[in-house]
């Protein structure tokens, strides 16, 4: 059975816990929008990823990456976004993972619990009636034809998978996971498990957008919760914008 040794400084002061950062690209994405408006991923991973652990007394030793890319046919705007900052990540030393988000057609019928969410607005309640521009009303029963993302769940997966090689390797002391998704939560009790079963304690620790207009602030159950004041998050902004081609990190030569 292998033991955790906690090393020392020269001067005898123990070494500050080496900490891996896991993102979770969309999920932190939409969490900032809900709490602090910002309508398109402008956080800089490894900026934000220092800021708490610095605020903990972590030492940041990686920053792992993980986000679902939807392919440039359905959607090119976030195809062509998503993939400028994960070109960019990589070249700063981000380890990173994507999977692309395929799309496929569904139907659904009108109204029952559906739940509406239109673009850009929040979602409505179940039951809420629909309007025509001509002001009819949609019937009961009415069958609609909408798209829907496919694979979403392999991004969450991976992370989790990672969550628990990583307290098995017993290469960090911490694992701080940038994501609110309580199905993270059983991936966190199994890095603890393992942990224990080679003897070693790993700290998990789950980060969140805390604080603005749509509070709904709460890390992952099991974890140590840290929330990210909108001051902490806008001093962690990326300077480049991946919107534009002007963002886009040109091709090494």
């Amino acid at each position: 059975m292998s033991t955790h040794v906690t090393t020392a400084s020269p001067s005898g002061a123990t070494a500050a816990p080496r900490a891996v950062a896991l993102i979770d690209g969309q999920n932190l994405y939409h969490a900032v929008k809900r709490e602090f408006g910002y309508t398109f991923p402008n956080y800089e991973p490894s900026a934000l990823a220092r800021c708490l652990c610095a605020s903990q007394g972590w030492a940041l030793a990686q920053v792992r990456f993980y986000t679902g890319v939807p392919d440039a046919a359905d959607d090119p705007f976030w195809s062509q976004f998503w993939s400028a900052k994960l070109l960019a990540l990589s070249r700063a030393g981000v380890w990173t993972y994507s999977h692309p988000i395929r799309h496929r057609a569904r139907a659904v019928r009108l109204y029952g619990g559906l739940t509406v969410h239109p673009p850009g607005g929040p979602a409505h309640p179940a039951g809420t009636r629909l309007f025509l521009g001509n002001g009819s009303e949609l019937p009961e029963g009415t069958e609609l034809r909408v798209r829907v993302a496919d694979d979403v769940t392999r991004v969450l997966a991976r992370i989790a998978v990672d969550i628990v090689r990583l307290a098995q390797t017993g290469d960090y002391d911490v694992i701080l996971i940038f994501s609110q998704d309580q199905d993270l939560s059983e991936a966190a009790s199994e890095a603890r498990a393992v942990a224990r079963g080679h003897g070693r304690r790993i700290r998990l620790a789950s980060a969140f957008p805390c604080g603005g207009v749509g509070h709904r602030g709460r890390g992952i159950a099991g974890t140590q919760r840290i929330p990210i004041p909108k001051a902490d998050y806008d001093a962690c902004i990326d300077p480049r914008d991946y919107r534009s081609p002007a963002g886009i990190p040109e091709a090494e030569s």
